[in-house]
C-alpha cells in the first residue's frame, strides 16, 4: 500500500471504529449505549458514580442518567458537533435542576463539562 493512501484510509476508518468501539449494548438493544460515569458536581459534596444510556439516532438522540446516591433521575438529549468526537449535552431531573454543556469522546472513554442551572460546575468522566 502506498504511504500517500495511508492518512487517507486512517481518516475514511475513524467513524466506524468509533461506531464498533461504542458498541455495547445495553440490554442486547442495538444503538443504545450504556456508560460508566464519575460526576465532580459542585451541587454536592461527593463525587457522584452514576449510568448514562444513550440511544443512538444519528447525530443527537435521548439520554438518561441515573444514580442512587444522591438519588439522579435526568433525562435529556446529547448532540454531536460537527465531529462524531464531540458535541453538547442537555437534561433536566426529576427534582427540577436543569443542566448543559460539551463533551468529546475517544475509542471507549470520554470527559464532559458543563453548569447546572444555578451556574454549579460539572465535570465528568465517563467510559464503557
Amino acid at each position: 500500500m502506498s504511504r500517500a493512501l495511508v492518512p487517507a484510509l486512517v481518516l475514511a476508518l475513524v467513524p466506524a471504529v468509533l461506531a464498533i468501539a461504542l458498541s455495547g449494548c445495553a440490554g442486547g438493544v442495538a444503538g443504545v449505549y450504556r456508560y460508566a460515569v464519575h460526576l465532580q458536581w459542585d451541587r454536592y459534596p461527593q463525587p457522584i458514580k452514576a449510568v448514562a444510556v444513550m440511544e443512538d439516532r444519528g447525530v443527537t438522540g435521548p439520554m438518561t442518567l441515573t444514580a442512587a446516591s444522591p438519588a439522579l433521575d435526568c433525562k435529556g438529549t446529547y448532540a454531536q458537533s460537527g465531529t462524531q468526537s464531540r458535541g453538547t449535552w442537555t437534561f433536566a431531573c426529576a427534582d427540577g435542576v436543569r443542566a448543559s454543556g460539551s463533551y468529546e469522546l475517544g475509542v471507549s472513554s470520554g470527559n464532559g463539562v458543563g453548569t447546572d442551572h444555578e451556574g454549579k460546575r460539572i465535570l465528568m468522566a465517563f467510559s464503557r
